[in-house]
């Protein structure tokens, strides 16, 4: 709509700006947040709200300051509906249709926790929703390959594992109605050894981990090719430890993490997107979305993400238009360990997933002290 005025509410000067009575005005999360007063005083035809998944938490400001906006309609953009439970969805509905759903209490009373009636949610909602897969947007796309590797442990990353686990499982016979709260810390310990034994040690050797000992036969095909490779974790350390064992290479890399500024990723996206260097280091989080890096040809998650929209999210960071060669994508997993049970986790996710938004099966996504024992075997 090039006739259309623009407001790009942005910047120290922004609230010096004159904004029109009728066109666009395009802001961030952050912004909207902090000049509710100002843009909430407008009346609008229509809200998007692009990559909506950030604001599924009703009771943070970004979520408040929407339900505050006065607007004809909103729409709810998003590849992941659903992060971590079903009342992420709701959030998302009550912005776009207020009140079908009802109250996020009373929603949950009638369907978080049975999983019967989520054939009720699909048929109350379906009217306002319109789901696109890429496979039928996108037909051209390249064949995407996805490359699951269980891996052994070390020796002696596997004894610091079995001691962690045992200690987790005698402090879960112990817990009361808390027992998952008392867990978490014990399930991310795990979680981190499973990647390497020596997470936040500066000085640790990458290869006394399975999991990166087979990582630098990976590097080295990938830099003996016409390849370039995203490597994805969710812990900043064990980026660290994938940064050291590519300086141990002579392989150089960019690296995106929550630290990073607007202004160094933008510069980092179009350096590597332009073939220089041939390696990216991701968080999960920090770069798993909002980002178009097709050069690659190779992405390698070190370690599974609970929920599996977020992986396949930042799968496609290289799995979008543009991508012309076909792209090969592996995932991680070190043997007997806690990220085997991710792995079930993510398949009963993906379960809730399909019952929600297709015809299939429906499934909860709550998790029972039976299956944190189960977990933790």
């Amino acid at each position: 709509c090039p006739s259309l005025p623009l407001t790009v509410w942005h910047g120290p000067g922004r609230r010096n700006k004159e904004i029109p009575k009728s066109g666009l005005i395009l802001t961030t999360y952050a912004l909207l947040g902090r000049d509710t007063r100002i843009l909430g005083s407008l009346e609008y035809l229509v809200i998007l709200v692009d990559e909506a998944q950030n604001v599924r938490n009703a009771r943070t400001a970004v979520a408040r300051a929407l339900h505050q906006m006065h607007a004809r309609s909103v729409f709810c953009l998003t590849g992941t509906p659903l992060e971590n439970h079903l009342v992420d969805f709701w959030a998302l509905m009550d912005l776009s249709v207020p009140g079908l759903l009802g109250t996020r209490q009373s929603f949950l009373r009638r369907f978080d926790s049975n999983p019967d009636r989520i054939a009720l949610l699909r048929k109350l909602t379906s009217p306002f929703l319109l789901r696109r897969t890429k496979d039928r947007v996108i037909k051209e796309l390249p064949r995407k390959t996805e490359i699951e590797s269980f891996l052994p442990m070390e020796r002696r990353q596997a004894i610091i594992y079995e001691s962690v686990r045992e200690e987790a499982v005698e402090r879960l016979k112990e817990a009361g109605k808390e027992y998952l709260m008392r867990m978490l810390p014990y399930l991310m310990r795990l979680r981190r050894i499973a990647c390497h034994p020596d997470t936040g040690n500066t000085d640790c050797d990458p290869l006394d981990s399975g999991k990166f000992g087979y990582l630098k036969e990976l590097l080295m095909e990938i830099e003996s090719g016409d390849s370039a490779a995203l490597i994805f974790s969710q812990f900043t350390d064990v980026l660290d430890i994938a940064g050291k064992l590519l300086d141990s290479l002579g392989f150089p890399f960019f690296r995106i993490d929550g630290s990073t500024s607007r202004p160094q990723r933008e510069k980092q996206v179009h350096l590597f997107q332009s073939g220089e260097r041939s390696f990216f280091l991701i968080s999960l989080k920090a770069g798993g979305t909002a980002l178009t890096l097709h050069r690659a040809d190779r992405v390698i998650h070190l370690d599974p993400w609970w929920n599996p929209a977020a992986q396949s999210q930042a799968t496609d960071r290289a799995h979008r238009i543009g991508q012309t060669r076909n792209l090969f994508v592996y995932r991680l997993y070190s043997k007997d360990t806690v990220e085997e049970r991710v792995l079930e986790l993510q398949t009963k996710k993906k379960a809730l997933f399909n019952s929600l938004f297709t015809e299939e099966s429906s499934a909860t996504s709550t998790i029972s002290r039976e299956e944190l024992i189960r977990i933790l075997q």
